[in-house]
């Protein structure tokens, strides 16, 4: 994943954008959840989801010492 791609993530219209493209006949994830599930995801939690990788991203680039 490029960092241009990681900051589109990370805002809730680039994140449902992501789920919207979507197949949803791949296998399972690592994380164990189908891509049928996340497409049904309402708004809220998908806005949830992008303020959580958010803060995962500033974790990730930014270290605490």
């Amino acid at each position: 994943m490029t960092p241009g791609s990681e900051r589109k993530l990370a805002k809730p219209d680039g994140l449902q954008q992501a789920i919207r493209g979507l197949k949803i006949s791949k296998i399972l994830g690592p994380n164990g959840i189908p891509n049928t599930a996340l497409k049904h995801l309402p708004q809220g939690a998908v806005t949830l989801m992008a303020q959580i990788l958010f803060a995962a991203l500033l974790t990730h680039h930014f270290p605490t010492a």
